[in-house]
């Protein structure tokens, strides 16, 4: 991309992008996402060295504010978005079942109405490690019972993925 950078208009670049880069990105985001920062280091340096030569940038310059002005996702929010699209699957009963027994999660729900129950949460599960504590089985809970209520009662996927995004990238 780095020969190409000034040859093509950036709408292109940021496709190229899309195409080249980002499917490496989140390919099985929702198991390694979590990882630690060290563990991810190299994958961060990519994605903010293309969203620099799409805009042609600096290196040095921060991305935070790219990242906002061009609407992408950054690689901790990408893997927000991945978990929470999974824990709105699983919340609609969306899943296959073969899917769905890879992750135990306890639904709220069956016993007496709490506020937590009619808000759609999840319980989260009991944890003595750190890597229990990153594992899709307690993150995906604790993401979920976090985003806003309105986001949860949304009809459709592609409606909830559009809501969270936007909330992912106000956040810039």
């Amino acid at each position: 991309m780095n020969r190409v950078k000034y040859l093509l208009p950036q709408h292109i670049l940021k496709l190229l992008c899309y195409t080249l880069i980002y499917p490496h990105l989140i390919y099985c985001v929702i198991v390694w996402g979590r990882a630690s920062d060290l563990a991810l280091r190299k994958l961060i340096c990519v994605q903010k060295r293309a969203v620099h030569l799409i805009t042609h940038s600096c290196r040095n310059q921060a991305s935070s504010p790219i990242f906002l002005h061009q609407g992408i996702l950054n690689k901790f929010d990408s893997s927000k978005l991945q978990t929470t699209l999974y824990m709105f699957k699983v919340h609609n009963n969306l899943l296959p079942l073969s899917c769905a027994s890879f992750t135990p999660i306890l639904r709220i729900g069956g016993g007496p109405k709490t506020r937590s129950s009619q808000a759609g949460n999840f319980i989260l599960p009991q944890t003595h490690s750190v890597v229990r504590e990153q594992s899709l089985a307690v993150s995906g809970p604790k993401l979920w019972n976090a985003i806003p209520q309105y986001l949860k009662q949304k009809p459709t996927i592609e409606k909830f993925k559009k809501s969270y995004t936007q909330l992912l990238i106000s956040s810039y």
